[in-house]
């Protein structure tokens, strides 16, 4: 029970610091790059994520994003007295969903960019 709850704690620390270091890259790469006043147009975005290891870490973004969000929600809800099961199931529930977003997200990057 306690290597558990360490092991998420760990999980939240860990993955808010990955997010800080690749949120500002993300904020530096798609959102600063353009050449007017910084903001990018349209194409000059979709040419960022044409890139693939800009492509790669966008993705692993969203995924930290996601785990972080879920772990975050299980770590609240276990700690206001809903039970480790029943938190469990709704953090797999959001995680589900963002995952089903990242995959439809890939899929249009793939089909449409």
């Amino acid at each position: 029970m306690l290597g558990e709850a360490w092991r998420s704690w760990l999980a939240q620390a860990v993955t808010g610091a990955a997010l800080l270091l690749l949120g500002a890259w993300h904020r530096l790469r798609v959102h600063l790059s353009g050449e007017v006043g910084g903001l990018p147009s349209y194409a000059q975005a979709v040419g960022v994520f044409k890139d693939p290891v800009t492509a790669v870490l966008a993705v692993l973004f969203t995924v930290l994003v996601a785990f972080h969000a879920a772990n975050g929600v299980e770590m609240v809800l276990v700690e206001s007295g809903v039970g480790e099961e029943k938190a469990g199931r709704l953090a797999r529930i959001l995680w589900a969903a963002v995952s089903l977003y990242v995959a439809a997200l890939a899929a249009y990057a793939y089909l449409f960019l």
